[in-house]
């Protein structure tokens, strides 16, 4: 579990880091926030999966 949590980390960060590109490129700041928190939520789950290893 503690592989498939980072991995699920990873790719949280992966989303969130191309939310900065969404908001540079497309100016669209809603959808910016949107990606950011979806891929936080991602890196959270990562985080929790990580964790049940304890």
């Amino acid at each position: 579990m503690y592989a498939a949590g980072r991995a699920v980390q990873f790719l949280g960060l992966v989303i969130s880091g191309s939310a900065f590109f969404v908001g540079v490129f497309d100016q669209n700041s809603r959808r910016e926030l949107l990606i950011l928190g979806i891929g936080a939520a991602i890196f959270f789950a990562g985080w929790m999966l990580q964790r049940t290893r304890r």
